[in-house]
């Protein structure tokens, strides 16, 4: 009833609590940080990254290559309608066409497009004709020609075009004049022709007056063999032979004129052919002015085309290649990659370069809180949140115990009777009334002011009658409560909350037999046929959730073995700071000839109580727990420990077992539920007189062993110690069957071997680190920090540790971005508080890299993380325990103070009627003004002095009890 009496005493003081105002804040910085999260883990258009990915990416690229190539707006959105993949499949089919794709390709052909097959098929066709036929029969002919003129050799094909066009317009004037007229001097004919050139009245005129011209236009006709013809024509005639007597006298150098050419037509015949080909292949090649180049020049080029057939049938996939890559808007990249003629390597990280870059500007655009982002400001938001969010854990017990106080007053409003009841029985001092007999004249106030109440399931049929009077029952750990033995508070509530764990310990009668080995394998696994628990009929018609976090071991090597084996990794642990291992295995050598050492050995017993007593000496402050795997085994480590310490009274404090935490040795069936900072595991077991060891490992053999093992090996916070006579390999396989506990000893046997970092066969891999991540380690890891990537053994793991630079094995400063393990947190809690939190209460020092500062501001991070690094090894240097830093900030008063407001104006009159119901409701507010919570009776006994009454009468009471039911309502 003492219980009872402070719970009616609390209630009064159960103050409001505002929280409005915090509440606020606290969502606003909550949405701010998860703002932060959304925003660069979000996939977006158009590469469909998040910008996280886009910085990671960009960060290895950028120590590839470099440039200044974009693409924006429609460019950008062509790139991402054709899909960046393809655009990568196309440079990767351009690789092997690489030196004609950058046109640095020593072939003549390089730089030629063919569209298809058929045109190049055509172009190869041309270069043969012109290689093998027009051109060797074009030269050989010039080469006869020029000889027999004696004119100097063309210097291109326009310049033999020309040659021949000179030779065309002397044969048509040697058609009209005789060939002597070239050996006149034509200039002084042309001279005398001048004055009548014209022709008409002036022709007659200079005809009538000049001798020169007369004689001029005698000595042109002589030579000309038609006669007839006028004077402006003959003029016109003389002029264009004056001007190829003079280009004939240029190309002889005035070795010869200009005369009669018998087989020009056969010359003019060879020259067509060559022209038109190499006009043709002047287009192919996109050579407009190829005529212009040197017949040597043509020649080679010839040549050279001619001896390369394989290019030519190459370039129609190239042609395609290269108009997809235009087609899909990369076409500035293909400008870029000529340009500086990169090798196939580089492509591809060119391309990403370019597109991630040019993603993330267009993010930025659009995005300004990307662009804007700053850590430093967004630490401060986070660590507001952090701080709100811990206050309003503070204010929630305080906002439930005001919420259960309201609960109450409004129960012994409605229940007075029960009210009485109840305080009468809390002011006795002897002579109490039984809880059966009062919870069943009162059971509506005797639960709001108790709310919450512990029992065993045996006891509730003794405690309380049948009625169903809670809400919920929860049974704690479910796996040791019989179906039966649950019944009868299972139906004194309207709701079921089951706890516990299947792989801990069931009920079990197994160590009342005298000897363990007496019972064979089906009477050890009788007691698990049907249902055994109240766990396990739950969990067939109730849903069921995975409490998957772990809290208790302070390195997560002490539940890896059972996260593994026997939760299948299920279970979300945290890193220890590293430094000594935490799991050490002590293997004693056992003295062979002796009896009785298969069930307890002796070399054991005498090890353990060694260790007991260290720990007792060097740890006292640590918490101590002996756990054997054996009854008999544990009753002589307990007679062998009280032998020894009959003789040291000084440890007798650390021995103590009033302590809270005190020190025990138990056997495997008595340790659930049990946990201590450090436990020594002794197995007891050990091998016959000969050597050999028996296997008699009692209840670790049945199926049901697993579990039992499970439970001691997962009981320490800090430490555990492994004692045994023998190793795994000493166990042979063969003689274990699978599933058992036996099985699973000899894997932990190996497992503590190890130091616990090595689990039986299983071959362990190191999560890949992203781009991100991978950057920051190698830029850290360059400035002189030793950095383990992806530390822990489940599912959540610590992107980078840097270990102390001069103790190898002891971590100083968990680093972590924010990338997949940042953003796989379901809550703003979890990441940015809870596991920083755990990590800090562990010994982990904390630094935090935002990706976005660490992709703008790089300098300043990795300043910062240097800066960080060095502090954590300060730390570690001025500070050799591994306490945990644990929250210390006192808890804040969320309490209001109890005072009142000011006492309103309302003037004491000598009768109840005097008052309104005004000034008795002022006075009333004015009472709870304190915040107290009062029922109406209490508030009622209050009211009656303000109102300047002595005592009050019924006609008192009547009104004012009528004012406050009307109040509450």
């Amino acid at each position: 009833m003492e219980q009872v009496a402070a719970a009616l005493n609390a209630i009064r003081e159960a103050t409001p609590v505002d929280c409005e105002r915090m509440h606020q804040q606290y969502v606003e910085r909550r949405e701010r940080v998860n703002r932060h999260v959304e925003a660069i883990h979000r996939k977006r258009e158009p590469g469909k990254m998040s910008v996280y990915e886009l910085h990671g990416t960009l960060l290895r690229l950028m120590g590839e290559v470099q440039s200044d190539v974009r693409w924006r707006g429609a460019e950008l959105q062509k790139i991402a309608k054709s899909d960046p993949g393809s655009v990568r499949d196309l440079l990767r089919e351009a690789e092997g066409l690489a030196s004609l794709f950058l046109r640095s390709d020593p072939s003549p052909w390089n730089g030629v497009n063919l569209p298809d097959g058929r045109t190049a098929q055509h172009a190869i066709d041309l270069v043969t004709r012109l290689h093998s036929q027009s051109w060797p029969e074009f030269t050989e002919s010039q080469t006869e020609l020029l000889a027999g003129l004696r004119f100097r050799s063309p210097r291109s094909l326009q310049d033999a075009r020309e040659i021949y066009a000179l030779l065309a317009s002397v044969q048509a004037t040697l058609e009209t004049y005789s060939p002597q007229l070239f050996r006149q001097n034509i200039q002084e004919m042309i001279r005398g022709l001048a004055p009548g050139k014209d022709g008409g009245f002036r022709a007659l005129w200079s005809w009538c007056t000049s001798p020169v011209y007369r004689q001029a236009r005698r000595g042109a006709l002589g030579y000309r063999l038609p006669r007839k013809v006028r004077t402006s024509e003959l003029f016109k005639e003389l002029a264009a032979a004056e001007a190829q007597q003079a280009k004939w006298r240029e190309l002889s150098d005035h070795k010869s004129s200009p005369q009669p050419l018998s087989s020009y037509c056969e010359y003019l015949g060879r020259l067509a052919p060559v022209v038109a080909d190499v006009q043709e292949l002047g287009l192919i090649l996109s050579k407009k002015q190829l005529e212009l180049s040197s017949l040597a020049q043509i020649g080679q080029l010839i040549e050279a085309l001619a001896k390369d057939r394989v290019t030519p049938t190459r370039l129609p996939k190239l042609y395609e290649i290269e108009q997809k890559l235009e087609a899909s808007g990369a076409g500035k990249l293909v400008e870029e990659l000529r340009k500086r003629r990169l090798v196939p390597d580089g492509w591809f990280a060119l391309f990403d370069l370019v597109w991630c870059t040019s993603c993330l500007e267009a993010i930025q655009i659009d995005d300004a809180e990307i662009a804007g982002f700053n850590g430093r400001t967004h630490d401060r938001f986070a660590g507001e949140f952090k701080e709100l969010d811990r206050e309003r854990i503070r204010i929630a017990a305080a906002r439930v115990q005001r919420a259960y106080a309201e609960r109450a007053i409004v129960e012994m409003n409605a229940y007075k009777s029960e009210e009485y009841v109840i305080r009468s029985e809390a002011e006795k001092k002897r002579r109490h009334r039984s809880l059966r007999s009062l919870f069943a004249e009162s059971r509506h106030v005797l639960t709001a002011v108790c709310p919450c109440w512990m029992a065993s399931p045996l006891s509730v049929s003794q405690l309380l009658d049948t009625t169903s009077c809670f809400d919920f029952v929860i049974f704690d750990e479910a796996s040791q409560v019989l179906p039966e033995d649950a019944l009868p508070a299972i139906m004194r509530a309207k709701y079921l909350v089951v706890a516990g764990d299947s792989w801990q310990l069931p009920l079990t009668t197994f160590f009342a037999s005298a000897d363990e080995d007496e019972l064979d394998d089906d009477e050890l696994n009788a007691a698990i046929e049907g249902f055994e628990s109240l766990l396990d009929s739950a969990n067939t018609f109730m849903p069921a959730w995975h409490l998957n976090r772990h809290y208790r071991s302070r390195d997560e090597s002490l539940i890896s073995f059972s996260n593994h084996f026997i939760y299948k990794d299920r279970l979300v642990t945290f890193p220890g700071p590293g430094g000594i291992p935490v799991i050490q295995f002590e293997q004693v050598q056992q003295r062979l000839g002796i009896d009785g050492q298969e069930e307890s050995s002796s070399a054991e017993i005498t090890r353990v109580v060694e260790l007991i007593l260290d720990h007792a000496e060097k740890r006292p402050t640590e918490s101590l727990g002996g756990i054997a795997m054996g009854l008999k085994h544990a009753e002589r480590v307990q007679a062998k420990l009280d032998q020894v310490l009959a003789e040291r009274p000084e440890l007798g404090r650390f021995f103590d077992p009033h302590a809270e935490e005190r020190f025990f040795v138990k056997n495997l069936e008595r340790v659930q539920g049990d946990e201590r900072d450090a436990i020594i595991l002794t197995v007891g077991y050990g091998k016959d007189r000969a050597g050999n060891l028996p296997f008699r490992f009692g209840p670790l053999r049945s199926i049901g062993g697993q579990r039992r093992l499970n439970v001691a090996v997962t009981r320490a916070r800090r430490r555990m110690t492994l004692v045994a006579s023998f190793s795994h390999l000493d166990m042979d396989i063969g003689k274990i069957r699978p599933g058992t506990g036996v099985e699973l000893l000899r894997h932990y046997l190996e497992y503590a071997s190890t130091g616990g970092k090595r689990l039986a066969n299983l071959v362990t891999t190191g999560f890949p680190l992203n781009s991100f991540e991978a950057e920051v380690f190698d830029v850290l890891s360059t400035k002189g920090i030793s950095l383990i990537p992806q530390l822990g053994a489940s599912s959540y793991r610590i992107d980078l540790v840097a270990q102390h630079p001069k103790q190898p094995g002891k971590y100083v400063l968990a680093i972590e971005c924010d990338g997949a393990s940042y953003h796989s947190g379901p809550t703003a809690r979890d990441r940015d508080r809870l596991r920083q939190q755990q990590l800090e209460n562990l010994g982990w020092r904390f630094h935090r890299i935002w990706s976005t500062d660490w992709f703008t501001r790089k300098d300043d991070e990795v300043n910062r993380a240097l800066a960080a690094y060095e502090r954590a090894v300060a730390a570690a240097n001025a500070s050799n325990d591994n306490s945990p830093n644990s929250e210390s900030a006192e808890k804040q008063n969320t309490h209001k103070s109890l005072t009142r407001m000011p006492r309103p104006n309302v003037r004491r009159h000598d009768s109840i009627n005097g008052y309104t119901q005004r000034d008795i409701l002022a006075l009333v507010d004015w009472i709870e003004s304190d915040g107290r919570l009062r029922t109406n009776e209490e508030i009622i006994e209050e009211l009656v002095p303000e109102l300047g009454f002595q005592r009050r009468g019924s006609r008192i009471e009547e009104i004012l009890k009528s004012i406050l039911d009307q109040r509450r309502r």
